[in-house]
């Protein structure tokens, strides 16, 4: 459950601008007001909106700098691993 909700919350921000610009050690895809920016020298993607960085995801989990509205349910399971996972 967890793992599906990670996935929907990270497609509904990844859809939000799917062009690609190449910089040296990050993957920036960008439109004027929304950046997607994937450095993998540090291991992190990074979501900048209006020049502020809204998300930051890494080896940890998810960051959010600001409000989460969903509707639904957020469930945690613990330190149980799903199988595959």
């Amino acid at each position: 459950m967890k793992t599906l909700i990670i996935s929907g919350i990270l497609m509904g921000f990844l859809a939000l601008g799917p062009v690609a610009v190449f910089a040296e050690d990050a993957k920036e895809t960008s439109h004027d007001r929304v950046q997607i920016i994937e450095d993998e020298k540090s291991g992190v993607v990074r979501i900048v909106i209006d020049k502020k960085e809204v998300v930051l995801i890494d080896a940890k989990g998810i960051h959010v700098n600001g409000d989460i509205d969903f509707t639904g349910s957020i469930t945690d399971i613990g330190n149980t691993k799903k199988e595959g996972g």
